[in-house]
């Protein structure tokens, strides 16, 4: 059996996206509320599972429809009745629905994916650009003996712009010295520092 998932992304857009399901273990575990994870723009990401049915529309008939990456949760963040006050709550405010439900739900919940570089053994070609050579061979020094490293990671080796690294690792994977993966990253929570005021009632002092 087939069915076909409907999926919020916290991204602004007010449509949602979806996917096909045809895991019998992924069948058996569909529940409105939970995350799941996605392929979307060549990178993971999750989203929040609202639905899912037997047919696609006429228009979605034309379209490649991508598998469901994965289910994420044992039990649903969100209940039917909740994600209704959800759905009020993003129309009110104007606000695409798996953003609202990002902003509304506990922080620390969304998975994202980002490419991972690694050496695959091959040499490097010739290169007419000294500058873009030296870049190369820096790359190449940080990354030997290791399993792989995401961008932002070799930018901060190499003392490089993310800019001009992008252009050099796009290169290199093209020649075939460099491979690229997506890497699932995990959630992450980060401390929130808010000032607090209040009104002082001098006559309550000596």
């Amino acid at each position: 059996m087939v069915c076909y998932a409907d999926v919020a992304i916290n991204i602004p857009r007010d449509n949602l996206f979806t996917y096909a399901v045809e895991d019998e273990r992924l069948l058996s575990q569909l529940e409105v509320g939970k995350r799941v994870l996605i392929p979307f723009r060549g990178r993971q990401l999750s989203g929040y599972l609202l639905g899912w049915r037997q047919k696609l529309t006429p228009e979605e008939k034309d379209r490649r429809m991508l598998p469901l990456g994965d289910i994420v949760d044992d039990r649903p963040l969100f209940t039917p009745t909740e994600l209704e006050f959800y759905r009020r709550a993003a129309h009110y405010y104007h606000t695409p629905l798996g953003v609202a439900l990002h902003a509304m739900l506990p922080g620390g919940l969304s998975y994202r994916s980002s490419r991972e570089y690694c050496l695959t053994g091959g040499a490097l070609p010739e290169m007419k650009d000294s500058g873009r050579r030296e870049i190369a061979e820096r790359l190449r020094k940080t990354l030997v003996g290791k399993e792989g490293m995401l961008a932002t990671e070799l930018a901060r080796a190499v003392l490089l712009p993310a800019e001009q690294l992008k252009v050099v690792l796009k290169s290199g994977v093209r020649q075939g010295w460099l491979s690229v993966n997506n890497r699932l990253l995990p959630p992450v929570v980060r401390a929130r520092h808010e000032t607090i005021y209040e009104i002082v009632d001098f006559t309550t002092l000596d």
